[in-house]
């Protein structure tokens, strides 16, 4: 709890920096810092700050939204911002409290009334008019509060339920998360998922290893109404040690997948490569006949087959495809927590050796940002006027190198870093790739939000290293 304390007392020292550095309000900048993380995390994709708020017994807020029309999905962001001083607490109450405030405000959306009584240049229309417009084609609704206090409850898992023919998921990223995603060596938070819980059993599963206290394989049968809705609960989660992302229907090998799902689902597992998933542990039971099964999966990972598992979920819920006589066979790797970040990659890789994969695909090891990386931290930016003494821009190749950098050392040591390295000068990968993208008249791609616009930006680097 002291190391939680500890968390938050950096915390608010930098939300006041950054608030007397980029003159926002506390609330904005608050929203930005959790939104940035959730869309890293995969808990979101990059939301759009939209702070509405009705008091009242029946009042509605959001403070962020983002609508993925190719996916069918909807994302709601509500904030819970506490100026205390203190870390406060935050109970089940609270939160279906928020939830149904979030709520609320999507149904108003769906009523001309209420959207022909918005100012267009208002958030409220910003948010609602694409909710209006477009409430038809949403598949899914993913409700996610931002709090800077502490869940006290126990339930930890993501919860969902069916509303009006809607799938709805909710999400809580609270500070304790907050602190984890941050604290983490890979940058993101873990994925525990409970197949007790999601699928009411075990999955039986077959040993294929030699015995190794480092290293475990398993192939598993997993049916595809479990993978969806494992899918359909994480998300990009699943997939952040996956090489590609989805790419819609429209490529010839999600095509066939969805072809193939509904109109001979019994043939999806002879026809498809399946998935290679990685884990850090797992639970087991042993079912009747001494059959080994697996109830709980540590840090899940899909690394190859993240298009089969999205596809799978898009032709579910686009196609009303018929998942039950759809089955897809997993090979689980079991890595020991310190060897994860040197295997993972490379099983990736090579899992992933069915089409051609650009070092784009890898690209937040690329050697275009090492380099960056050094330059940025050896040179020294034009000396602004009346300033006696020279500063430098500083390249955050990975997320929160400033941040433990410049915690190290004594108090002289720290001020002695922020002179030379300002906050407001501390370039990300995103936002590299949006200010290249803008100078190079590419507005249709930077206005796609920031991890779009950087994939973009990854692709036209890798080409040009090659060149």
């Amino acid at each position: 709890m002291d190391d939680l304390n500890a968390a938050f007392d950096d915390f608010r020292d930098d939300l006041t920096r950054e608030v007397h550095t980029f003159g926002e309000p506390e609330q904005a900048c608050f929203f930005q810092r959790y939104s940035r993380i959730a869309a890293e995390n995969g808990d979101c994709i990059d939301l759009t700050y939209t702070p509405v708020r009705k008091e009242g017994v029946l009042g509605h807020q959001i403070d962020g939204y983002a609508l993925d029309a190719e996916r069918g999905e909807l994302y709601l962001a509500i904030c819970d911002y506490r100026a205390d001083e203190e870390l406060q607490t935050l109970n089940q109450g609270q939160i279906d409290s928020l939830y149904k405030s979030a709520e609320r405000f999507l149904k108003a959306a769906q009523s001309p009334d209420f959207v022909n009584k918005l100012e267009e240049t208002s958030p409220a229309f910003q948010a609602a008019y694409p909710i209006y417009y477009q409430y038809k084609d949403i598949k899914r609704i993913r409700l996610i509060i931002f709090s800077n206090a502490r869940f006290v409850a126990r339930k930890k898992s993501i919860s969902s339920k069916e509303i009006s023919g809607k799938i709805f998921t909710y999400n809580l990223l609270d500070f304790n998360r907050y602190a984890d995603i941050l604290g983490s060596r890979s940058g993101s938070e873990p994925i525990e998922v409970d197949l007790l819980e999601i699928n009411g059993s075990p999955i039986p599963c077959l040993n294929a290893y030699t015995g190794s206290s480092d290293f475990a394989s398993y192939l598993i049968v997993i049916p595809g109404e479990l993978l969806a809705k494992i899918y359909g609960l994480y998300g990009p989660r699943l997939l952040e040690q996956n090489v590609r992302t989805f790419l819609q229907a429209k490529t010839k090998v999600n095509k066939g997948i969805i072809t193939t799902l509904g109109e001979t689902p019994e043939m999806f597992f002879a026809y498809n490569n399946g998935l290679t998933a990685t884990a850090s542990g797992l639970e087991m039971q042993e079912l009747p006949g001494g059959i080994p099964a697996i109830s709980l999966i540590r840090n899940l990972q899909i690394v190859n087959g993240g298009q089969t598992t999205a596809s799978i979920l898009y032709a579910k819920d686009n196609k009303d495809a018929d998942l039950q006589r759809v089955f897809v066979q997993m090979k689980l790797s079991v890595l020991a927590e310190n060897l994860i970040e040197k295997y993972v990659p490379k099983i990736a890789r090579y899992a992933n050796t069915q089409n051609k994969v650009s070092e784009a695909d890898f690209f937040s090891t690329h050697q275009f940002h090492i380099e960056l990386e050094k330059i940025s931290r050896r040179l020294s930016s034009p000396q602004k006027a009346g300033a006696f003494t020279t500063i430098k821009w500083f390249y955050e190749r990975a997320r929160g190198q400033y941040r433990d950098q410049r915690a190290r050392g004594t108090a002289a040591d720290k001020r002695k870093f922020e002179a030379e390295f300002p906050i407001d000068q501390v370039i990300e990968k995103t936002d590299l790739a949006k200010y290249e993208l803008t100078f190079d008249c590419q507005p249709h791609i930077v206005c796609r939000g920031a991890q779009k616009c950087f994939m973009s930006f990854a692709e036209d680097i890798d080409k040009a290293m090659d060149s």
